[in-house]
């Protein structure tokens, strides 16, 4: 019988921008206060002093449920659903600024969004806004917990669920990271990173499953401790319990330093980091965009200060009520596994340098080798150009289906100060973009009262799951600066998941899981054709009643003579009778809020052999070419999401591979005939003993 395991000085901006000579932009000409000018803090060391301050008190977590209509919006891509905006934790004292939202990189029902928030007790914290389903309803808290919070949250979630938040310091000076083991209700005390002026820093994790460094999470931050700032780097293999010794990725260029940086794993564990490299004297404009490599998990990198040249705008919008912009650039990479993998966006926001106009537009530009070269710029936002409308702080997002999703403040059908926010969407990799306003309501930006001038926030967020794209800003529509989201739906076309990619779950589909995952991609694949990989459920190892589930994206709305089809392969177990696995197999016709059951198969020995089952009894189950069946279930009218739900019996391994819903003929009455073979002899009778043949008809 088997045996199973279960197994400080705190620095002023004076933000600027590029030689404009229209009024609506105000550069900065001097420093002011004996501090540097370059750095974007969100406060005025000498306006808001840490002894000054009380001591922050622990505040309860609320709860916000978020909005269930939409409003379909025809776009040049397609229709897509735009969900009302809602703010992630309704307030009327703290403001909430400087947002950033990411999501577990094994779970999309769990996203975890971040702000700058003050004053919280009389004193500057970082938010806490946690979803664990899919962004129905939303917790969290203004104030962190631990004290030193001084700003710039570069939150993430890596592969063990670990929530960290990368930060300023306040009281201390330096880069610092706090860490939640329960979704963020409690946090660690600080760790620092490195002490002295720092600025600027964001935050990612790889979670490539093919990277020789998975697991291994990144920060990266403006070092202005050196009198020349170069972007440095950070990692940790631990969960952010320790942190390795900070490198530099760059040398600045000469007459420039370097600000405003992203950064983002690619599909083979690459990381990749990009900057803005302004000029060393005011006005501090973004001259051109920065750009760096590593193949080894961040030990060394190649870097270019300039591939590709920009006009940036920093410096405040006079005709937005003096609020401070820049043209920090952002980036993402194209993880899924059509045939965009691995290609490279940044986007920013420039001025009278083409494709953009003589006001603010979002650029974007895109490698396909890696970063060694890059493409033109194209213009992202499709208003006329030259209109005088300002598009500023973009931020970006390749989804799971490939499509590039750029998101930014935008005053297109206003009158400035008057904005609203709007996310463009590409679908062929960045040549062309449909826009689409996301934002139900107008704002008029203002610089947050008692903290740097013209503050209200440097950066917004984006992020994708469950064929959602999650858009979140800061506005003051409420009275004071919120935290604001909204979601923007896509359907994807057609499904069809043969598990070739190394990414899991694949980009094509979700996963529903608690605890361990159990479900995984493997290099077996149905009858050795067809195919790299399929999918496996571990019931060897799962505990009774474990259930996890594989979630199509939803999909077009299944008409008649449609079907589910899939190669499935199991084996009992021979060490029990009552092990029985079980594989469901439901339908939406919703978008996943609520399922019927379409079929049931189970798989068991004797009495409790099922459907399911398609080899002998053994020990754990590794299928054999001949030992896949395939499966076809007709779909019910309307079909626009398929769950495969797993329940572990501790019985063996259910594989899973090619899952498509297509459209089939109708049915027709066949027949096949299959002449008696055996062992034969001259007389009668003639045949002595017969062969079983097993048919297989592969689709």
């Amino acid at each position: 019988m088997r045996t199973k395991i279960f197994l400080g000085v705190i620095l002023l901006l004076c933000f600027s921008t590029s030689q404009m000579v229209f009024s609506q932009y105000t550069p900065q000409d001097q420093q002011k206060w004996n501090v540097d000018p370059r750095q974007t803090l969100m406060y005025d060391a000498n306006t808001i002093a840490p002894s000054n301050l009380p001591p922050q008190v622990r505040e309860d977590i609320r709860t916000v449920t978020a909005p269930t209509t939409v409003d379909y919006v025809s776009t040049p891509n397609g229709v897509v659903a735009v969900s009302p905006s809602f703010r992630l934790l309704p307030g009327a004292t703290v403001t909430q600024s400087e947002l950033y939202i990411t999501r577990h990189p094994l779970n999309p029902l769990i996203m975890y969004a971040s702000s700058n928030t003050y004053p919280v007790t009389g004193t500057i914290s970082e938010g806490t806004y946690v979803t664990v389903n899919g962004g129905a309803t939303w917790t969290g808290m203004d104030l962190l917990g631990p004290t030193n919070q001084g700003g710039d949250p570069g939150p993430f979630i890596d592969k063990n669920g670990v929530f960290v938040n990368t930060h300023l310091g306040f009281s201390i000076n330096g880069m610092f990271s706090n860490r939640s083991l329960d979704n963020g209700t409690t946090w660690a005390p600080n760790v620092q990173i490195i002490g002295g002026s720092q600025d600027k820093n964001l935050a990612t994790t790889d979670d490539a499953v093919a990277s020789a460094t998975y697991g291994r999470s990144y920060v990266v931050w403006s070092r202005f401790d050196l009198a020349n700032p170069p972007i440095a780097i950070s990692y940790t293999n631990d969960g952010a319990l320790t942190w390795s010794a900070v490198a530099n990725v760059n040398t600045s260029a000469t007459g420039h330093y370097s600000q405003g940086c992203d950064t983002r794993v690619g599909p083979n564990g690459e990381v990749y980091v990009c900057w803005a490299n302004p000029i060393g004297s005011s006005p501090f404009t973004e001259d051109f965009c920065g750009f760096a490599k590593s193949v080894n998990g961040g030990l060394t990198f190649t870097s270019n200060n300039n591939v590709f040249d920009m006009n940036g705008i920093r410096g405040f919008l006079g005709t937005v009520n003096g609020i401070r912009v820049n043209s920090f650039p952002r980036i993402d990479v194209d993880r899924t596994c059509g045939a965009r993998r691995g290609w490279i966006y940044i986007v920013t926001s420039q001025i009278n340098l083409s494709p953009a106009g003589t006001d603010a537009d979002i650029i974007l530009r895109r490698s396909n080798d890696g970063g060694a070269t890059w493409s033109s710029a194209v213009r992202v936002n499709q208003d006329p150009i030259n209109n005088g409308k300002l598009q500023y702080l973009p931020c970006v997002r390749v989804d799971e289906s490939g499509g590039v999703n750029v998101f930014y403040y935008d005053n297109r059908n206003t009158v400035a100060p008057t904005m609203q926010t709007y996310m463009s969407r590409s679908i062929d990799g960045g040549f062309t973009f449909a826009d689409v306003k996301v934002s139900d309501h107008n704002f008029n930006p203002a610089p947050i009262a008692g903290l740097n001038t013209g503050y209200q926030g440097d950066y917004i967020g984006i992020t994708s799951g469950n064929n959602k794209i999650w858009c979140n800003w800061m506005d003051n529509s409420s009275g004071i600066y919120q935290s604001w989201a909204a979601s923007v739906d896509y359907v994807l076309q057609d499904f069809c998941e043969d598990f070739s990619c190394p990414e899991f779950p694949p980009t094509e589909m979700t996963e529903e899981f608690s605890g361990t995952n159990y479900w995984g991609r493997f290099a077996q694949t149905a009858y050795g054709i067809g195919g790299t990989g399929s999918a496996r459920f571990n019931s060897w190892s799962a505990p009774v009643g474990t259930i996890q589930s594989l979630v199509s994206l939803t999909m077009n709305a299944a008409a008649a003579n449609t079907y589910l089809t899939f190669d499935e392969a199991y084996a009992p177990w021979t060490g029990g009778t009552s092990n029985i696995d079980s594989l469901i197999i439901e339908t939406s016709a919703n978008g996943g809020t609520s399922y019927t059951t379409l079929a049931k198969l189970w798989g068991g020995l004797g009495p409790n052999a099922g459907p399911l089952n398609t080899a002998p009894p053994g020990a754990e189950f590794t299928p054999l070419n001949s030992q896949w069946a395939p499966k076809i279930f007709l779909l019910p009218v309307g079909t626009n999401k398929i769950k495969l739900r797993a329940r572990s019996g501790f019985g063996n391994d259910i594989w899973v591979d090619n899952a498509c819903v297509q459209v089939l003929a109708n049915a027709v009455a066949n027949s096949i005939g299959i002449a008696s073979e055996g062992m034969w002899t001259g007389v009668d009778p003639y045949w002595r003993l017969l062969d079983t043949v097993r048919v297989y008809l592969h689709r």
